[in-house]
């Protein structure tokens, strides 16, 4: 083997070969190693791209791997889905008629559409796998004994009778023909006191279902009910999803507490708490309401609303038409007793002293003087006293101390 680094012009001498090994070098080499030379040169080559080709084969390979595991994974996960059916069974409402094509995007792997965002994304598909593991479907909140109950409630606050034969009207309907029957949005005008925000409390419970109260008195926006932009670092969804998709129930009761008191905080359409309202009261439109923080649709048009104002003053039509609307007065004094009555045995059921404590007959007749908001009032403080005290029956002079208790005088109108 000669030296490296000959001109390209050197000629080789006898019995050796010039074999080039890259563009600026090259060797002198006896003919007779020129082929073992080349023949390793060819082995070492030869080595190298299998290696490549196991390589990228060891690559493909995983890849495929994976792959299938994805799609395991997927159709067991679609395998323990329920079954949607094409019609809710009896005594269930579909709040989520495309829940189908949900299910569908998520066993194709396709992320939510409108963001890019890993963070926006992974909370849109976690809003989305609870749902599919919910189901389409929810309960209709509708007690067997709700006649019963409607009597009861009718006779604890007799000043809401027509309100009351609204609901019954819509249950009764619901219960012969055995389908979803919506109670119709209720506007319960009267002045502070009278029990209105109670009532629907009442109603909520009457019927075994979730409620949630947007209260237009307090610092308000336009999103409580379906939700902020999803674009917001804070956005939430509203009320309605929460209930209806999150809950167990397509008609869960809604508070709309102290409408006439919303007020837009600006120019725009989306801050005025009020204007939500037209698309949730509307039927039609309600079926397809959508969350804007999880760009989920669902129907929503079976909520109960019931909404609570001193007055209609500063409300739109266009929102008033959207209600039933009654007027509640104070009670009669003669349904005052009945009334405050019944105050007291609700009080003494909510606070476990239904057996411990009984209650006098003129303490009553005090009571009966007062707004139901503060008989409420009057009766805890009185109880809160006996309790104190050791004793086992609420008397006149608790009544008395209770309403002067924290006031400059009684409470009597």
């Amino acid at each position: 083997m000669s030296g490296f680094n000959h001109r390209e012009h050197d000629e080789p001498p006898p019995g050796y070969e010039r074999v080039h090994l890259d563009a600026k070098s090259s060797l002198m080499m006896p003919l007779h190693a020129v082929e073992q030379f080349r023949h390793a040169i060819r082995c070492r080559e030869e080595a190298a791209q299998s290696s490549r080709r196991d390589a990228l084969h060891q690559q493909q390979m995983q890849k495929i791997s994976e792959a299938k595991a994805e799609r395991a994974a997927q159709s067991a996960a679609a395998g323990t889905r329920r079954p949607y059916g094409v019609r809710p069974k009896k005594g269930w409402y579909r709040v989520l008629p495309r829940l189908s094509d949900m299910a569908k995007e998520l066993d194709g792997g396709k992320n939510p559409a409108g963001h890019s965002e890993k963070e926006f994304s992974e909370r849109l598909l976690s809003t989305r796998r609870a749902l599919l593991e919910r189901g389409p479907d929810r309960r209709l909140g509708l007690p067997k004994q709700w006649r019963s109950a409607l009597e009861l409630l009718e006779s604890t606050l007799p000043h809401f009778g027509e309100p009351i034969a609204q609901v019954r009207s819509s249950l009764a309907l619901a219960e012969a023909t055995g389908k979803a029957v919506r109670v119709p949005p209720l506007l319960l005008l009267g002045p502070p006191g009278v029990g209105k925000t109670h009532f629907a409390h009442e109603l909520a419970g009457l019927l075994g279902v979730g409620q949630g109260v947007v209260s237009f008195d307090q610092p308000t926006y336009g999103g409580q009910l379906r939700g902020t932009d999803s674009a917001w670092a804070n956005s939430q969804t509203g009320l309605l999803f929460n209930l209806v998709c999150l809950g167990d129930h397509a008609n869960p009761v809604v508070v709309l507490d102290e409408l006439d008191k919303g007020r837009a905080s600006g120019s725009r359409q989306d801050l005025d708490p009020v204007a939500q309202l037209h698309g949730a009261l509307e039927p039609e439109s309600s079926r397809r309401i959508i969350d804007i923080s999880v760009h989920v649709e669902f129907d929503a048009s079976m909520v109960t609303y019931v909404a609570t104002a001193n007055s209609v003053r500063g409300l739109e039509a266009s929102v008033l038409s959207r209600f039933e609307i009654f007027v509640i007065e104070a009670p009669a004094p003669a349904d005052c007793v009945a009334l405050a009555r019944a105050v007291v045995t609700k009080t003494l059921a909510r606070l476990g002293l239904s057996r411990q404590v009984a209650c006098d007959r003129m303490a009553i007749y005090l009571l009966a003087h007062l707004s139901p908001r503060e008989m409420t009032r009057a009766v805890e403080k009185s109880l809160a006293s006996v309790v104190l005290d050791g004793r086992a029956k609420l008397l006149e002079e608790d009544v008395w101390a209770a309403m002067r208790r924290g006031q400059p005088g009684p409470w009597l109108h």
